[in-house]
């Protein structure tokens, strides 16, 4: 089954700028750079002769990954209109609220702050215009392996995705399907109004970290289902910016694509080995929209997981080093 958020996964036009902005500016821990082709990757992204370039960020043993598809220009440079169907936004916690929205502001990125049913937000986007959400954690967090720099704003973790869907009801078989279950008190959105400028009425349910959200007063037009047709197949476009898939912890799954792909849901493949011993497979939603699902190995989670504390620790140390010589 499908457990706790492992990574999201957004394409950017401009790999270094974005490297720089997600790194320096939003304070996420880079890990590493790798490149991505071949047959594999060609059938992942539904592209012919695919080379994605990744940066890959850690927080705990959470992630994020950031796509340049360089021989694949962007068809849609436009992410940013909330009312249209797709993953509107990536939300995150952070600890020190207020010293992370001055660093923000400081920093030139413009957050959007509010007091919301939900809690103290602020909203960025980053610059290709993908909104990114930060939550205040209130929790007894500490990333860092120094105690002095705990007062630090950093990331401690995925929040959840919004999902803008055409469609609402096909979601709830397809979650039930995949195993993701909604969440038993009803999710509030207030900050959705707030954040995103949005009048009308919104409708949302939550299932594990997902929100899927419908929008009652808007005309939009639900594409082909794929959910349980899978063949009146729609892919999204991997390189158009912006958010492009969530990826979920699977505890087995080879157990999880058997009984999922028997329920109807649709697989671009079936799980495959990649590197570190881990195991990952796409599916798709009832629209058209990407989640992965991904078994690792807990030496490997335990191991990715200190590398981001220590990347931590060691943003964290100079920050402060640099507060207290200011």
């Amino acid at each position: 089954m499908l457990t706790t958020p492992h990574h999201f996964g957004i394409t950017v036009t401009n790999a270094k700028e974005s490297r720089r902005f997600y790194h320096r500016v939003l304070r996420f821990p880079l890990l590493g750079m790798t490149v991505n082709k071949g047959a594999r990757h060609d059938t992942m992204y539904r592209l012919e002769n695919a080379v994605n370039e990744v940066s890959w960020f850690q927080v705990q043993d959470q992630g994020l990954e950031l796509f340049h598809l360089p021989r694949h220009p962007a068809r849609d440079a436009d992410p940013a209109p909330f009312a249209r169907p797709g993953w509107r936004y990536a939300a995150f916690t952070v600890r020190g609220f207020d010293d992370y929205v001055e660093r923000l502001e400081q920093k030139g990125a413009a957050p959007r702050t509010a007091e919301t049913p939900e809690g103290r937000c602020a909203l960025v986007r980053d610059p290709d215009g993908a909104a990114l959400v930060f939550f205040e954690d209130t929790s007894d967090t500490s990333l860092s392996l120094f105690d002095f720099t705990d007062g630090i704003g950093a990331i401690t973790g995925i929040r959840e995705a919004g999902l803008v869907v055409a469609d609402l009801e096909p979601y709830l078989r397809f979650f039930d399907a995949a195993g993701l279950l909604k969440r038993d008190a009803p999710p509030t959105h207030g900050f959705l109004h707030e954040m995103f400028d949005y009048p009308g009425e919104i409708v949302s349910e939550a299932f594990g970290c997902i929100r899927v959200i419908h929008l009652p007063g808007e005309a939009l037009e639900p594409p082909a289902h794929m959910f349980p047709r899978p063949a009146q197949e729609r892919i999204d476009y991997y390189p158009d910016t912006g958010i492009k898939h969530i990826c979920y912890y699977c505890e087995d799954i080879r157990g999880f694509h058997g009984r999922a792909a028997a329920a109807g849901i649709h697989f671009l493949f079936e799980p495959v080995r990649i590197t570190g011993g881990a195991r990952m497979a796409y599916f798709s939603d009832p629209e058209g929209h990407m989640i992965e699902a991904m078994q690792v190995p807990g030496a490997a989670r335990s191991i990715a997981a200190l590398g981001g504390r220590v990347r931590q620790s060691q943003m964290d140390a100079f920050s402060f080093i640099k507060r207290r010589i200011l």
